[in-house]
């Protein structure tokens, strides 16, 4: 494709934010956010992140005109311990080798890159359109070329949004199981677009809320089981559950 300006990124359909430059897409980002670069190590990897400096600037922007819209906050700009905690599982496990995933509400992008790196091929999440021109930067700074091919984007509203049924081996997501008016349409999500046989990873910092999610999912043919990671900094607990379908629910 024709190399794009500034100007006309603007316009892009997220499928097209692939295709685009590093320099272009950090260009975009700078000139709307205040952009800094952060290096994590996952599982003794290095990896280079473009994010927000301060998401309180963001918070403090939102009028409450368009709060009340849909209580629509910036949880996208920060990187969560719940997601750091998952990649770490993703790459110590392997478990996204050869697999078709579907990452939720994918923010800056670290699981869903974490995966891509590790073999998967990865559909990465989001509601909000700046989170995944970030998550296209931060695909460009560290996933080789060669395994870019088996990422795609999509801006997705797990409420309204179709999406396809059967595809995918595993579905994964950090910190979303806060909101209790996503608990259903989420599990219609999992219904629709989660293998028979196959694995949905979440991982939270040991909410009450999910909690109450993963009773819902029990009750709607789920096995779960669950990790706990303790970390000597806040929050001092991060849950990784895994859920799958009961065996009377796959054929078995």
């Amino acid at each position: 494709m024709t190399s794009p300006t500034l100007a006309s990124l603007l316009k892009l359909p997220v499928s097209s934010l692939l295709d685009v430059s590093r320099s272009v897409l950090r260009d975009l980002l700078a000139s709307t956010y205040d952009v800094v670069s952060e290096e994590i190590v996952v599982a003794g990897q290095p990896i280079s992140f473009a994010r927000v400096r301060s998401s309180s600037v963001l918070i403090d922007a939102i009028t409450s005109e368009s709060f009340a819209v849909d209580e629509r906050l910036p949880y996208w700009s920060e990187l969560w311990p719940s997601s750091v905690i998952l990649a770490e599982h993703v790459a110590q496990t392997g478990i996204c080798r050869r697999a078709r995933v579907l990452d939720l509400g994918c923010g800056l992008g670290l699981t869903g890159i974490v995966a891509a790196s590790n073999g998967g091929m990865v559909h990465m999440t989001d509601y909000e359109y700046d989170a995944l021109v970030f998550t296209a930067h931060n695909i460009a700074t560290n996933v080789p070329t060669d395994r870019r091919k088996d990422i795609s984007l999509e801006c997705f509203d797990w409420r309204s949004s179709a999406i396809p049924s059967g595809i995918f081996d595993i579905v994964m997501g950090s910190d979303i199981l806060y909101e209790r008016r996503n608990f259903v349409p989420l599990l219609q999500v999992l219904d629709a677009s989660l293998k028979r046989d196959g694995l949905a990873l979440f991982s939270d910092p040991d909410r009450s809320a999910g909690a109450e999610f993963l009773a819902l999912a029990k009750r709607n043919g789920f096995r779960i089981s669950s990790k706990t990671h303790t970390r000597d900094s806040t929050p001092p607990r991060i849950m990784i559950h895994s859920l799958q379908r009961s065996a009377s629910d796959t054929g078995d």
